[in-house]
């Protein structure tokens, strides 16, 4: 969670001295619904994203550097720069696709899971969509077939617009249209990686077991730097030493720095439960902040790709 949190800011950085142009967007705020859901999964299963992609890519292990490098459009990117921000993907590491149009990836995943069944492969299917797909025909055509052909795939829908009522939706509760159509779902605090892992579990479970789909709602408060349509760093470099008892949070976005910050609430819990201490945390962080900063110089040495390969594939 702390590499997605860091490369993230590290992006922010990057687009704002000019390092490349376009729009993109943070996954910041989602790390534990990327960590939690991925973690959970096996090397045998498919990952289909959205256009907040980063962090599911870095979750399912791919290099850093090679991630930021095509995010940039540079030629050792993980698609060679074909692919960049919005289609950033890891076909090798089990995650084929990214697509930024709206609710495409549970149509995906949809299609993956039914490919694997048919070529005889184990394996679940996972798509990864936001709150605004809800509103897009794609994601209902894509539940009904996977209920209807009982289809191994878990429908991950990250609501980063909690309480913020930044997307008309369709509904007061999300979950309640897959349940609607008879499918198993469930709702869990996205900021919360250990329930996101359970719940991701849980669901892996079923749809292997060959009970059908599931549905995880995964519920967050926005990150305050994804208000406005370009990302601004509205909270600047995120200090571990915030999630420590006593720590004086910032005048500015003080609730979601002790409320919705997933990074510093699981540095919380694994204080508390004794699974880790600040030093160790610190250790890691520090671990972290030097692949990041190999990351950038790899990303940024990395050559443009040549015009010649433009059409390649």
């Amino acid at each position: 969670m702390l590499l997605i949190r860091r490369l993230e800011e590290a992006v922010l950085r990057l687009w704002h001295a000019g390092a490349f142009t376009g729009h993109y967007h943070l996954s910041i705020g989602q790390e534990a619904t990327a960590a939690g859901v991925i973690g959970a999964l096996g090397p045998a299963d498919a990952i289909f994203s959205n256009h907040r992609n980063h962090a599911h890519v870095l979750a399912r292990g791919a290099d850093p550097g090679r991630a930021l490098a095509e995010i940039l459009g540079r030629a050792e990117g993980l698609l060679a720069g074909h692919g960049g921000t919005f289609h950033l993907a890891a076909p090798a590491l089990g995650m084929p696709h990214s697509s930024a149009l709206i609710g495409t990836s549970a149509a995906l995943a949809a299609g993956a899971a039914h490919g694997m069944r048919t070529l005889g492969r184990a394996g679940v299917a996972v798509g990864f969509f936001g709150d605004g797909a809800m509103a897009e025909g794609i994601v209902h055509e894509a539940l009904v077939i996977a209920r209807d052909w009982r289809l191994a795939t878990i429908f991950v829908c990250e609501n980063n617009g909690r309480h913020a009522g930044v997307m008309p939706q369709p509904a007061t509760d999300l979950a309640a249209m897959p349940r609607a159509l008879g499918i198993a779902s469930e709702t869990v605090d996205g900021a919360d990686a250990l329930a996101v892992h359970a719940a991701a579990a849980r669901a892996r479970a079923q749809c292997a077991a060959g009970h059908g789909p599931v549905f995880i709602l995964a519920e967050t408060v926005l990150w305050p730097g994804n208000r406005d349509h370009w990302p601004m760093p509205a909270t600047g470099t995120t200090e571990l030493a915030l999630a420590r008892d006593g720590a004086v949070l910032p005048a500015s976005e003080t609730a979601w720095y002790r409320d919705d910050d997933p990074v510093l609430r699981l540095a919380r819990a694994m204080q508390e439960a004794g699974a880790a201490d600040w030093a160790g945390l610190d250790a890691i962080d520090r671990r972290v902040a030097d692949r990041i900063a190999a990351a950038v110089a790899f990303a940024q040495s990395s050559p443009t790709p040549d015009a010649a390969q433009a059409f390649a594939g």
